[in-house]
């Protein structure tokens, strides 16, 4: 079964988005952070965006870690800042109701996640991998197209 936003807008930059991910120096693996933690860099992240905190889900029974409007779902695996950063864009994209799921307007989002709560050099480095694999990327900021 197909999700609302996949039925919407076709999902053609995942695997472009992963890729840059993963070959950007910050991209971290593994369960580096206790659910207290990554409850607080939440709701920083919440408050920030201007957008309501999502439900936090421990992500037991499921091996994909999801971002949604209402909820953010993080199984061991997905329990560091990287994760956070990505599954949180797709809760603001949500709630913003700019849902495209790895398209431009996610990838805006990410990219002002990671400069605000990583790094500057952080943001840079996975702009830089996202031109190399072809990652469109919303020119207009995502607060006032959302607005």
């Amino acid at each position: 079964m197909i999700s609302e936003s996949e039925a919407r807008y076709p999902d053609n930059q995942r695997p472009l988005v992963y890729r840059a991910e993963d070959e950007s120096a910050w991209w971290i693996q593994g369960n580096h952070m206790a659910l207290v933690e990554i409850d607080a860099l939440v709701t920083n992240i919440s408050e920030w965006a201007g957008i309501h905190k999502p439900i936090l889900r421990d992500g037991r029974g499921t091996r994909i870690a999801r971002g949604r409007k209402e909820f953010l779902s993080l199984p061991r695996f997905a329990r560091n800042v990287s994760y956070v950063c990505h599954e949180m864009s797709h809760c603001i994209a949500a709630q913003r109701e700019m849902d495209d799921s790895h398209g431009p307007h996610f990838a805006r989002i990410m990219l002002d996640v990671v400069r605000q709560f990583v790094s500057d050099d952080a943001s840079k480095d996975l702009r830089y991998h996202f031109r190399e694999r072809g990652v469109k990327v919303a020119r207009k900021s995502w607060r006032r197209v959302a607005a």
